[in-house]
Parts: C-alpha cells; structure tokens; sequence
C-alpha cells in the first residue's frame, strides 16, 4: 500500500500508492530495518503525525509496550539501547604467597542476557602464571578445570557439545599457552534446559589454582563473551586491599615471595659449658598467621635449626618473647600444650621450633614487617667451637598460608667494638 519509504533527520516517511485507501479502523503495521547506534541511550518519546491533500493528523505519542527484550528492561520500546558487556566484572584472589593453593573468584554482572542456545562462551584473558589442575575428561589435549559457580551450579560446560556437567557442577576450559579460561553456557538437554546469564543478575565464579613460583605483579585481565549477544571487551577490576600483610594482595596473581626480613642471632656467652642466652630478631614482608581449621598434627611455626652442640635438659626451652607491636605468643606444640611461652627442643638437629598458640581468627599472627625478638637459654658444649651457620624458616599446614623457606641468620660483626 506504500509506493515509498524514505528516512531523513530521525523521521521515517511512509508515503501510500495513489488511490489507495483504508477503511476505518483498519490495522496497519508498518515496519522497516535500522542500524542500532554505537553507544547506550534510552528510548525517546517517539510521535506520529498523518497528512493528505483531505486531512491531517496532528503529531501525537506513540505507546510503547516497556517489555523485557534480551533481559534489558523496556527492551521493546524503539531504540532502547543497550551496550553489550559486564558492567561489574571483578576479580579478587585467596592467597598472594609464591606456590600457595589459590581461589580465583570472579564477580560478573551483564547488561544483557547471554543464552546458551547461540552458543554463548564467557572468555578470561590475562591470567598470567597461574597453575591449574586439570580433571580428567574425553576431551583430547583440553584441559578441563571445576568451576564453582553461584546462584546456579551446573552452569558451565567444557565445551558446546556437552549438554551437562560433572556431579552437577560447571566445569571451563584453561590454555595455558594463552593463560585463558573459556566458559561454555551449558545446553542442556532440551532448548528449555539451556542456561542463561540473565542480564543485571550477579553471579560469582570460583576456581582453584597454584600460585607461581617466582614473585609477580597482579597482570592486566579482561573479560568478554560472545554468541548470543557480543560482549565488549572490558578490563577486570581488583579491590586492592591487604591480604597476609601483602599491599594490594587481595588483587587476583599478584605474588610475593615471603621472606624473613630481619633474622638476626646473637649469645650471651662464649665460656664452656656456661649458660648461654640466645636472642633472635625476627620480622616477615608477609603475615604468618593460623590455619583456618588447624590439623590436629599441624599449626604454624618458625623453627631455628642447627645451634651445633648447644645442650639443652629435655624437650623444650622456656621462651621469652618481646616486640614494639602485636608480640606473637609461642607454645612448643601446635595444640598449645602448657600454655605460651615454650619452644620444642630437638636435640638431634640442636634447634628450636615456636608454634602460634591456638586462639580463634587468627587473633595470634606474627604481623607483616612488625619485628619481635625472642629468646631462650642454652647450656654451651664442653669444648671449643667455631660459630656454625643457624637457618630460620616458618611456615604452615594450611595450603594458602605462606611458608618462608629456610635462610641463614646474620650474627653480629666485630669491627672494634660489638654490632649488629
């Protein structure tokens, strides 16, 4: 019924054949195709006006239906934009210490709905060192990683094939080549059963990794998807707040190594067979601290080894502990058997081990870069020695805790007078 269509200046113009006419309260649709613009708007108030050579019709507001379209609120009302792409994507880590066990958790919210139906895949890049574990799978020379996923479990699928997950829990795919991780909506088993990341509803993201072995920035990590919907690619954000005495070490790979910054020695007495009183000065660039659910066997220590031929009666050495800050309280076991203020003798390797006292979230730490000193009696061997080397190391069993590998002690330098 129209000989042409035209658009000039946002006004589209449908003009009728000659002689045609419509009877009263016929229903015409008219529709024609547009090309979306580049950025987000709202939809206008858009107008329709009639004229001809018998009669006008003054501009009046068209009514729109303010329905959902592609999860967008008031998606079907005309040109209602909306830019495809997670307005919250953040990411933040367990642990920051080198070689720990990790938990990489991710924070997304869409602008639009992403179906499963097209295919649709979350893309992770930029996950630079992380160590994943692959589970067992049919895909060839894929690795396959459990993903933990919140409010829906079985979310994601290893691949567009799989129709379901493992226990009911999602699973991705890492490269490692890339350091990517790539996220498969799953299908399901009928169209009605294909998953959806609904548009503006949060869900969170979790797996595991080991942390590398060598201290690293937190890298640049983005985030995109495809399929239903093609999401623009945007930068992950991090909290940058403190984990374990780390700046910033909440901030998904970023890695320290943990080191004993202070660790120094020194004795009371140089006679034979005299009582000897050994003060340590220690201090960490990270925080030492309790396991959440200690193993009955286990707990968090600092050991000094090797103070050759010191003689000492039993199987622990009473301990005095002082510092500026928060002083650690130590016992000699990691249930606290007789309370703080013990280390464990081994006379077989003629050193001390000071466990954290058990207490409850983690109220006992040895806190970041704050230095304690703590010291104890000896009985000095019955005949000349020189000063043998005497390490420090301290560490944990619980997998996110850091552990401090083992260093020398440094010990006072005599240059005319005593120093440290």
């Amino acid at each position: 019924i129209f000989s042409d269509v035209y658009l000039s200046n946002g006004t589209a113009t449908f003009v009728f054949q000659t002689g045609v006419s419509l009877p009263k309260g016929s229903t015409v649709t008219l529709s024609f195709t547009i090309n979306n613009p580049a950025t987000a708007r709202s939809a206008p108030v858009l107008t329709m006006s009639v004229s001809s050579d018998d009669f006008a019709v003054a501009p009046f507001a068209m009514i729109s239906s303010h329905a959902k379209l592609f999860g967008v609120v008031n998606g079907t009302d005309p040109l209602q934009i909306e830019v495809p792409r997670f307005s919250t994507a953040h990411m933040t880590q367990s642990a920051p210490f080198t070689s720990a066990a990790n938990t990489l958790q991710l924070e997304i919210v869409g602008t639009v709905n992403l179906k499963a139906t097209d295919d649709s895949k979350i893309t992770v890049s930029g996950l630079a060192g992380a160590q994943v574990e692959c589970i067992p799978s049919l895909l060839v020379d894929t690795c396959v990683v459990a993903i933990t996923a919140f409010p829906i479990g079985a979310l994601f699928c290893a691949s567009t094939t799989s129709v379901q997950t493992s226990l009911g829990k999602s699973t991705g795919v890492y490269t490692a080549g890339t350091s990517t991780l790539v996220l498969t909506l799953c299908r399901g088993t009928t169209p009605s059963a294909a998953k959806i990341v609904v548009a503006s509803t949060p869900y969170t993201i979790q797996f595991g990794i080991t942390n590398p072995s060598i201290a690293q920035a937190s890298p640049s990590i983005i985030i995109s998807a495809s399929g239903s919907a093609p999401f623009v690619t945007v930068n992950v954000t991090k909290p940058g707040t403190e984990i374990g005495g780390v700046v910033g070490g909440a901030d998904p790979l970023k890695i320290v190594e943990p080191a004993l910054t202070t660790r120094s020695i020194e004795q009371s007495s140089v006679m034979i067979s005299a009582v000897n009183t050994i003060t340590a000065s220690i201090a960490a660039n990270v925080g030492i601290y309790l396991p959440d659910d200690p193993a009955p066997q286990g707990g968090t220590y600092v050991s000094i080894c090797c103070l050759l031929n010191a003689i000492v009666s039993g199987d622990a050495v009473a301990l005095s502990v002082r510092g500026g800050g928060n002083v650690p309280a130590l016992c000699k076991d990691a249930a606290g058997t007789d309370g703080p203020g013990w280390g464990a003798w081994d006379a077989t390797m003629f050193g001390v081990t000071m466990y954290l006292c058990p207490g409850e979230n983690r109220t006992n730490e040895i806190v970041a870069n704050a230095e304690f000193v703590v010291s104890f009696n000896i009985t000095n061997p019955g005949e000349s020695q020189g000063s043998p080397d005497v390490s420090v190391e301290a560490g944990s069993d619980a997998e996110s805790a850091p552990f401090v590998a083992s260093a020398v002690m440094t010990k006072p330098v005599y240059t005319g007078e005593l120093q440290r």
